[in-house]
């Protein structure tokens, strides 16, 4: 890990006294009796018993507060039983006897006294909750729309404040494919900056099928004190014997039955692009499997061939898990995915009725305040692409925005250097913090319904421009829609006396319609409805429900059997 931050992060730990910081169980005689105590009078004895009791009372008031808090969802909640386990250990055993996930979560946990006293405490650190959808954030990736991104970005997101990233939906909606064919789910990411490092973790674990499961219920393993250093020795010992010395059937992730939970924790420094240290960490009921590559782990290793040959097969082990760590990367890429917004202009947006001033703003849960990061803008330059500015909570200035150029034309980037096919717009807007006491959660809305609300919008503007299209005296249309979130292939074909644009208005308001119906196309005839009863006839091998008129059927094959039928008719007129 980066020491010189965390030596920082601990400097309030100095202040204890070399004494104090000792575990207790070093201390003891053969009868069980602390040897520091036995110099003092009996008077001195009661009051030290008495603060102690207090100061237990204080430790077991502060981690229940720890236990409240949060927005409750697995991300921030792994983070809350690590920040009490690290309390318990202070309380318990002193400095020395943290576990080696503290060096993964100690960046996400601000670590102070009681007050009124020296005995130290770890809490987290504080947060922003984010709800997002993992499909639409991985079409993100996999488009040109994230092209504008760097690592060295990320300096732009908050110090020291834990960003919590919550997968909405089932958890199991969205796998990837990791070491031997095994799918991996992903529950949650969160990041924390501290200067120019960026330290996350991601909660998610391997599925396993029922009989790969039972084995692993089955095997409950004893659990070794390996490559253990001598000052946690006497501590490790006494859990072994409370647990029977069995790590314990494996923990399942949250929303899954065959899942193991399992932290994927990494430090990256955003000077370099490289990752400082990595670790996983499978969970059982009494311990976690870690497997890291942070080789500060190994300073009480007297000789260095050994820490060498640790190493080496730890990360062995480490880069065998080369698509976690890749995904982690991906997932750096979340606050900006959070600011992305699709680009809608101006005058088309009036054209279609949009309301400026009618946004969604989320509304309270229980206990909680939703509030919803859009994805579509109006802008009044269509060439404008993406806004590249941190989302309004994170307190931060906007920095301007890419605007397109022709692919030959060169521009200038936010550095000056030049650039080809686009040029940096620069802009300042300070963005003022909107949270409140209350506990709020943004949600992100989806780029794909973005696309669709601009298809909508399209849609609606385009009927202003056809507003001529009435047929004469008792001639109609006959007309081909199509819902936007319908699958691929599937179009409405009926007839209207009135306009095609106009029927697809009625049926997008209609009760049950999940988005606006789009006009594909149309054709004007004296008898629609006599043209809609030989189209219908000639499709039904394509129809997917007798009392409806949605036909399942490529828009070539569509297209031409309805103008066929058109010019079989007129030939015989």
């Amino acid at each position: 890990m980066s020491n010189d931050g965390m030596s920082d992060r601990l400097s309030k730990l100095r202040q204890i006294p070399q004494m104090a910081a000792q575990d207790h169980r070093l201390y003891l005689n053969d009868e069980g009796q602390d040897r520091r105590l036995q110099s003092l009078n009996r008077a001195e004895r009661r009051k030290l018993a008495k603060e102690g009791r207090w100061l237990s009372n204080e430790y077991h008031r502060h981690m229940q507060a720890i236990a409240k808090s949060g927005a409750g969802y697995p991300i921030d909640q792994i983070l809350r039983q690590m920040a009490i386990e690290y309390t318990n250990r202070y309380a318990a055993s002193g400095l020395h006897n943290q576990p080696l996930s503290f060096n993964y979560f100690e960046p996400f946990c601000e670590i102070d006294f009681i007050r009124g006293s020296i005995a130290p405490y770890a809490r987290p650190a504080k947060e922003i909750d984010h709800l997002f959808s993992v499909t639409d954030f991985f079409d993100y990736l996999t488009s040109s729309c994230s092209d504008d991104f760097t690592i060295s970005k990320l300096i732009e997101i908050p110090e020291g404040q834990a960003l919590h990233f919550t997968c909405s939906g089932d958890v199991t909606d969205f796998t990837f494919l990791i070491a031997q064919g095994r799918e991996f789910v992903m529950s949650g990411f969160s990041m924390i900056r501290h200067g120019s490092f960026v330290h996350s973790y991601i909660l998610g674990g391997a599925i396993y099928n029922e009989e790969e499961w039972a084995t692993l219920v089955e095997s409950d393993h004893s659990l070794e004190l390996v490559d253990v250093p001598p000052w946690k020795q006497l501590f490790l010992s006494e859990v072994r014997a409370r647990t029977g010395n069995r790590s314990g059937p494996p923990i399942p992730l949250e929303g899954t039955n065959r899942t193991q939970r399992t932290v994927v924790a990494s430090e990256m420094d955003l000077t370099t692009g490289k990752h400082v240290a990595r670790a996983y960490m499978t969970e059982t009921e009494n311990a976690f499997e870690v497997v890291s590559d942070d080789p500060n782990l190994f300073d009480y290793l007297d000789s260095t061939d050994e820490t060498a040959k640790t190493l080496s097969i730890l990360q062995k082990k480490v880069e065998a898990a080369a698509v976690l760590w890749s995904l982690s990367e991906a997932m750096l890429q979340l606050p900006s995915y959070f600011a992305f917004k699709l680009n809608l202009d101006r005058k088309t947006a009036h054209a279609a009725g949009v309301s400026f001033r009618t946004q969604k703003k989320g509304g309270k849960g229980i206990g909680v305040q939703f509030k919803n990061i859009a994805s579509l803008e109006i802008v009044d330059d269509l060439e404008t692409a993406v806004r590249a500015f941190t989302p309004p909570h994170y307190k931060m200035d906007t920095t301007g925005f890419w605007r397109r150029l022709d692919n030959a034309s060169e521009g200038k980037g936010p550095s000056g250097e030049r650039v080809k096919g686009r040029t940096w717009v620069k802009r300042q807007a300070d963005w003022r913090s909107d949270v409140g006491d209350e506990r709020t959660i943004y949600i992100k809305s989806t780029i794909a319904a973005a696309k669709v609300e601009i298809s909508d919008h399209l849609r609606r503007a385009s009927e202003v421009e056809h507003r001529s299209d009435t047929p004469d005296g008792d001639s109609g249309v006959v007309y081909v829609l199509r819902c936007a979130l319908m699958a691929d292939e599937i179009y409405k074909v009926g007839w209207t006396s009135g306009t095609a644009n106009q029927r697809a208005d009625e049926l997008s308001r209609a009760t049950g319609v999940p988005s606006a119906f789009i006009v594909v196309k149309y054709w004007k005839h004296s008898d629609p409805r006599g043209l809609e009863k030989n189209i219908h006839a000639l499709l039904d091998q394509y129809r997917l429900n007798i009392r409806r008129e949605f036909f399942k059927v490529p828009y070539s094959a569509l297209n031409r059997i309805i103008e066929s039928e058109i010019k079989r008719l007129s030939i015989l007129e």
